[in-house]
């Protein structure tokens, strides 16, 4: 007989979020969970174990129709009174839920599943059928996989073409649906990423939540675009429930504590906002991180004293190169010091958009690949803040104008660009577009990959790249052209931010989901040379 103790269920799906999803809500809700994705690995999980109280099935399988699982499963010794709950990943299956009844199911849900639903009808079936269960006998589950050949009986073959064929103009108008509003989602979402963490608050506007506000006309004009229907109804809940959860897990990260003043005394080589600034971000590396382990973890090198030549070298470069009326930057680099002075993970967010519809990859791949970015980006921020004001190291524009030993005073001179109020080592545009390109350098399983890459504050100008890499460098570059950054802090900067996309690829959430042979070499196959 069963258990009498914690009821066992079986989930059997073949889509790993759905099958997650199921799982987790029933384990959180006290019951033992079991999971299996396709018939045969659900026999074998009855082979291995006790028989479930209920099965929660799928009704599409790779290897077998749920319909047809549910009758085999029915004609099992040990599993005539099982309770199986079926769930549908399809919008208006009309002909599904009779059928599943017909075929011996006891309940019938829709994805996305309600968990309070879910969990009442599982208790549901529990209390009416339970006390009929009996035991597997071991021969019973290899015969019921022997009978998986063929795949399934013809009867539930038919029935399951017949209604495929109900929905197959369905089906294609949503993919064509679905295809338009990733494009969609994808415009709006790089013009949302102002920060890492705004980012969230942004599409949580975005779902009219009202949570950071009311929607903008520009949110509302980007919704409008998309069209209504199932698919929006089930994006924007899927939306509001990642964004409420992320929020939640965010809501003590830190990130809304007051900033402790900047009160270091002035110095030689020590950082001083330039008048009438004040300190920013001052409270960014006691943020908690999403991936790494502590702030720190990657944290550089101390630069190198003020009285080494590497160090005078390095801000006489910037003294030359970034000066308001330099003679000897080019136009071009004049251009490139401009062209990258906006927030630069709006740029590296926009450059994985391009790739993405580039690559042709599906919204669940850009799901994956944008998490996977702006989680390293946000870990990027914590960990170069955590540097910057460790060691406090003066701009280029304090360096200059003050003087240090082996570098003579030039109090009148200007950057090019205003001079930002945090220390200078490591450089921010460093860290992130490095970050950005080893990502982007993993994801599409190349470098190679032609660029043209549009600029935040340049209305109409844009520039061309070979790959992720050497749009990175030149974006490093443009902060020396700049005035504001010397070729230490971008050096430093890189390092930083590699290592913190490389940390972040191997151990995140979505560390585990490798790339399949399939989308490997579709990206092969597309990657783009000018």
């Amino acid at each position: 007989m069963r258990s009498t103790s914690v009821p066992l269920i079986l989930v059997v799906d073949d889509t790993e979020a759905s099958r997650f999803v199921v799982a987790n809500i029933l384990a959180k809700s006290g019951f033992r969970v079991i999971r299996a994705r396709t018939g045969r690995e659900a026999v074998a999980v009855l082979d291995r174990s006790q028989p479930p109280d209920v099965v929660v099935l799928d009704v599409r399988l790779p290897d077998i129709t749920g319909v047809g699982f549910a009758r085999r499963l029915r004609a099992m010794p040990g599993h005539r009174s099982t309770p199986i709950l079926f769930i549908s990943t399809s919008v208006g299956e009309t002909g599904i839920h009779p059928l599943g009844l017909e075929s011996s199911a006891d309940a019938y849900m829709n994805h996305p599943v309600d968990p309070a639903l879910l969990v009442d009808t599982v208790r549901s079936l529990l209390r009416t059928r339970r006390s009929e269960g009996v035991d597997l006998p071991a021969d019973a589950s290899e015969a019921f996989a022997d009978s998986l050949d063929p795949i399934d009986a013809a009867h539930a073959l038919a029935i399951d073409n017949a209604r495929l064929l109900r929905e197959a103009d369905v089906a294609r108008h949503e993919a064509q649906v679905a295809n338009a509003a990733k494009i969609d989602f994808l415009a709006a979402m790089s013009h949302e990423l102002r920060t890492p963490l705004n980012a969230i608050a942004g599409f949580v506007d975005l779902m009219a939540l009202g949570i950071h506000g009311p929607i903008t006309a520009e949110q509302n004009a980007d919704l409008a675009r998309i069209p209504a229907g199932a698919l929006l109804t089930r994006g924007i809940t899927a939306g509001q429930a990642a964004a409420k959860a992320i929020l939640a897990n965010r809501a003590q990260d830190g990130s809304a504590a007051t900033p402790p003043l900047y009160t270091l005394p002035a110095a030689p080589g020590v950082f001083e906002p330039i008048a009438p600034a004040t300190a920013v971000f001052t409270h960014w590396a006691s943020v908690k991180p999403f991936v790494l382990k502590r702030a720190s973890e990657f944290r550089p090198p101390a630069p190198p004293p003020l009285n080494s030549r590497a160090y005078a070298q390095t801000v006489q470069q910037v003294e030359s190169l970034g000066q308001s009326n330099s003679t000897t930057r080019t136009p071009d680099q004049t251009t490139i010091a401009t062209f990258w002075g906006g927030n630069i993970w709006d740029y590296w967010n926009e450059i994985a958009q391009s790739a993405s519809i580039a690559h042709h990859d599906t919204l669940a791949e850009d799901a994956q690949l944008f998490a996977q970015l702006n989680a390293s980006f946000a870990d990027s921020v914590i960990a170069f803040y955590d540097a910057k004001y460790t060691y406090h190291l003066w701009r280029p524009q304090s360096a200059i104008q003050s003087g240090f030993p082996g570098f003579v005073a030039n109090p009148t001179w200007l950057p090019l660009s205003k001079t930002p109020a945090d220390p200078s080592y490591p450089g921010a545009h460093a860290t992130i577009s490095e970050t950005g390109a080893t990502v982007l350098s993993s994801f599409f399983h190349s470098d190679a990959q032609a660029l043209t890459v549009t600029s935040e504050v340049m209305p109409g100008v844009t520039r061309q790249f070979s790959g992720f890499a050497a749009a990175a460098k030149e974006a490093s570059a443009s902060r020396i052209f700049a005035g504001v950054h010397t070729q230490m802090d971008e050096e430093a900067g890189q390092r930083l931010g590699r290592s913190i996309a490389q940390f972040v690829l191997h151990n995140g959430p979505l560390a585990a989901k490798r790339a399949t042979p399939a989308r490997h070499a579709r990206h092969a196959s597309r990657v783009r040379k000018p």
